[in-house]
């Protein structure tokens, strides 16, 4: 679309009349106006599509060009004088403009050679329009109209004998639903044929057994996490030592040999104990914190309850 509507065409003063040649002055001085603006225009446009400013930029440039600017310079020398373009996009932007022009007036401007005679030759020469159809028959609209009737109304006519012969046949969706129950009965029957006997007992399950080298490697797993849980045990953190053994038996897999059990499940129980004497101490605390409704001192032995005896302990202060 334009940017701008054009500039309005100068008329003479009484209205239309006056000599012939202010006339065509006036002519040839509107024409000269509307290149200047189409090529003013042009510029803009090829200065959007390079990015060079926005749409609305390119407006406000226009109005300010036609206020201030000399229209004989073009827009791309008022651009360039205002530091908006650069002198060497400019320059690339009117030669593209030059050569766009120039290829325009050479296709618009050829000249058709004169016959002998001194008159030149039509330049389009007035040829019969050619009908689809047979030579030499002429089909008019009203025939085309009965033809296409014709073509509808027998396909019509084939499609309603087709469902019209389905409909009137039963014995067709019979068979269809005959031979449906007869595969899904072959269907079911090759299933039961097929299918693998179930056994006749459930297996039963087996103690996993262990060898010597694997139940000593076990034993040394269980004593290393004793050794691990009783330091946190004489530093105050007897729930750190029971997570450690627990872990320690997922990591053997969850099933080890009863003797290797018995040896974690004594120092468990052990653990267990000084978890709940160290509880005990946490809760003297605890009340004296809740008595003095110091809310920082009761959240800070609340955690301290948690990381020394563990979770569970910790839930169980918080519930009392």
């Amino acid at each position: 679309g334009r940017l701008l509507p054009p500039f309005p065409r100068k008329l003479p003063a009484d209205g239309g009349s006056g000599h012939s040649g202010v006339l065509d002055r006036d002519r040839a001085e509107s024409y000269d106006r509307r290149m200047v603006q189409a090529r003013d225009e042009l510029f803009l446009k090829l200065a959007l599509r390079q990015g060079l400013f926005s749409q609305q930029e390119a407006r406000e440039f226009l109005i300010r060009y036609r206020t201030e600017g000399a229209r004989g310079e073009g827009i791309g020398h008022w651009l360039v004088e205002e530091g908006i373009v650069a002198p060497e996009m400019a320059a690339q932007i009117r030669s593209a403009i030059a050569q766009r022009a120039e290829g325009h007036v050479d296709s618009s401007r050829r000249r058709v050679p004169k016959r002998a005679g001194g008159t030149a030759p039509p330049t389009h020469a007035h040829r019969p329009v050619r009908r689809a159809g047979p030579k030499g028959v002429k089909v008019t609209p009203a025939q085309q109209v009965l033809y296409i009737g014709s073509i509808v109304v027998a396909i019509g006519l084939v499609m309603f004998f087709v469902f019209k012969y389905q409909e009137g046949d039963p014995t067709r969706y019979a068979d269809m639903n005959n031979e449906k129950e007869q595969s899904e009965g072959e269907k079911a029957a090759n299933e039961i044929l097929n299918a693998e006997p179930a056994p006749a007992t459930a297996e039963i399950p087996t103690t996993p057994t262990w060898t010597d080298q694997e139940i000593k490697s076990m034993t040394a797993e269980i004593r290393d996490a004793i050794g691990l849980a009783r330091n946190h045990a004489g530093d105050g953190r007897p729930g750190r030592g029971v997570a450690s053994i627990e872990k320690r038996l997922v990591k053997l897999g969850g099933t080890v040999p009863a003797e290797v059990q018995a040896l974690a499940d004594t120092e468990l129980e052990e653990l267990r104990k000084i978890a709940d004497e160290t509880y005990a101490e946490f809760l003297e605390d605890l009340k004296k914190a809740r008595a003095s409704g110091d809310e920082t001192a009761i959240e800070d032995i609340l955690l301290e309850i948690e990381d020394a005896c563990g979770p569970e302990y910790g839930k169980k202060a918080r519930g009392t």
